[in-house]
Formats: structure tokens, C-alpha cells, sequence
């Protein structure tokens, strides 16, 4: 796959993503309307990960959670805790699982970056994401120029210099393959590694400071324990199926894995 390719298919997925986010956030705030914050927060998390065909022990843990993060009934806590829980489902660690499998497997250099929450509620009023609105130099577009910063513009000055540079030697560094002299008021930007003190990613602030395990905890709970509690439940459902059909006479595929398994494990 061509790397214009993979940006199309990246693309296409974190729009669908956060496409779907924005939905679930709609309806928690319809549905604020009609009751109480914290029972809205609850069916609107519910609709943001499958309904009711969702698996209940991935809903509750996930219910459990993003309610650690407040502490009040107030509309605006839970709000918050929506937008969280489904962004870091939906966008965050997906990206985050997706460089590490970049990284561990030889895919070339990985960079990460990172706009905070509450950074991307910036003076200007366009309905775009900052990143890619510093990325194509919006802040300098003379229909939207008053409504950005000076410091805003010059955010979007470095964020262009990274990009071109990365575009030319793979680096966003460096300016040109035959030389490895960087521009000293470019911020460094360290390669994201999984290993040896890696995991590094540039946050897109005004400092352009540089940060270690993207929401760790959060794509901790994602990325690992979820996909335990999945397993676990279609062990359980497996289990059952299976004891349904011994008690009916018929032989069962999960029962008898499950003793080959075990033969093994004791062995």
C-alpha cells in the first residue's frame, strides 16, 4: 500500500470515527433533555459502543471507568466523560495501537503528535480540527486571519515546517537528506519507539513540548483489558453452548478444545 493510499485509508477511518463520536455526543445531549445527566450518560456510553448487542461486561466496565472521572451530577461533568470515553475509544488508541505495531514491526520512522482536549478549543470559530488547520496554514488565509493569534500563527508556521520536512526525507527534523543540520528554532521531535525509552510524541501547544505513553491508562483499559473481558464472555457463552450440547448428546467442539487444552497445559 502506497503511502498516499494509507493516508486516504487512515483518513477515511478516524473521519468515520469521529463522525460517530459526534452522534453519540448529539444524543447525550438530547437525551439530557429528558432526564437526568448522569442516567444519559449511561445510555448515551451504552449507544456509543454497540447498544444493546454490546457486550454487557465491556459496557459496564467501561460505565465504571470514565464515571472515576467525576464526581458530581453536574451536565457538563458527564459531558466531558462521554467526550473522553469515546474519542479515546474511537481515535486516540486506535492511533496509539497502530504506531506501536508500526514501530515493533519495522514500518518505517514513526512520529506521533497530539492536540490536548483543551487546546482545541482555539479563538478561531471554524468547525476544523487545529491540527489540520495549522497543517494547511489556515491562520494565514486572509478570510480567517483575525480570528487566530500571533501565537497561533506561529503554532501553525512550525507545524508546516514539520510536515514539509517529513515530506522530503521522512524526518520532520531535517530539511534535506544530505545534511543533518536542524533548524535550532524548530523544537526537536523524537521518533516514537516502543522500546528503550520510546513512545515519545510532540504535543501541538504553542511550546511544542515533547511527552511520553499517550494516554497510557486510558488505551491500557482499550487496547488490553477490553479485549480480555471480550474473550472472557465468549469463553462463557462458549461454555454454555457447550454444556448445552453434552446434556442434549451431542458431541461439542468447545468441550472437547477445552480438554485438549488443558491435557496440554498439565503435561
Amino acid at each position: 500500500m502506497t503511502s498516499w493510499k494509507m493516508l486516504q485509508f487512515v483518513s477515511k477511518r478516524v473521519n468515520s470515527a469521529a463522525t460517530k463520536r459526534g452522534l453519540n455526543v448529539e444524543r447525550f445531549e438530547e437525551a439530557e433533555g429528558r432526564g437526568e445527566s448522569k442516567m444519559a450518560f449511561y445510555q448515551a456510553l451504552q449507544n456509543s459502543l454497540g447498544g444493546e448487542d454490546m457486550n454487557p461486561l465491556v459496557q459496564g466496565a467501561a460505565v465504571w471507568y470514565y464515571s472515576l472521572q467525576h464526581s458530581s451530577d453536574e451536565y457538563a461533568v458527564f459531558s466531558r466523560a462521554l467526550e473522553n470515553s469515546t474519542r479515546d475509544h474511537f481515535i486516540a488508541c486506535p492511533v496509539v495501537k497502530m504506531a506501536k505495531y508500526w514501530s515493533e514491526n519495522g514500518k518505517g520512522l514513526v512520529y506521533m503528535y497530539y492536540v490536548p482536549e483543551t487546546y482545541s478549543q482555539g479563538s478561531s470559530s471554524l468547525d476544523l480540527p487545529e491540527d489540520i488547520m495549522y497543517a494547511f496554514g489556515i491562520p494565514f488565509h486572509s478570510n480567517y486571519r483575525r480570528q487566530f493569534s500571533p501565537e497561533e500563527q506561529n503554532l501553525s508556521l512550525q507545524i508546516m515546517q514539520y510536515l514539509a520536512n517529513f515530506v522530503k526525507t521522512g524526518n520532520p527534523n531535517f530539511s534535506y537528506n544530505f545534511s543533518r543540520k536542524r533548524n535550532t528554532a524548530l523544537p526537536s521531535w523524537p521518533e516514537h519507539r516502543v522500546h528503550g525509552g520510546g513512545e515519545r510524541y510532540k504535543e501541538f501547544t504553542a511550546l511544542l513540548p515533547n511527552h511520553q505513553g499517550l494516554k497510557k491508562a486510558e488505551c491500557s483499559f482499550w487496547n488490553q483489558l477490553i479485549p480480555v473481558l471480550k474473550s472472557s464472555a465468549s469463553l462463557q457463552s462458549g461454555t454454555r453452548i457447550g454444556k448445552n450440547s453434552t446434556e442434549s448428546g451431542l458431541p461439542s467442539a468447545v468441550t472437547e478444545a477445552g480438554r485438549k487444552e488443558d491435557q496440554g497445559s498439565y503435561a
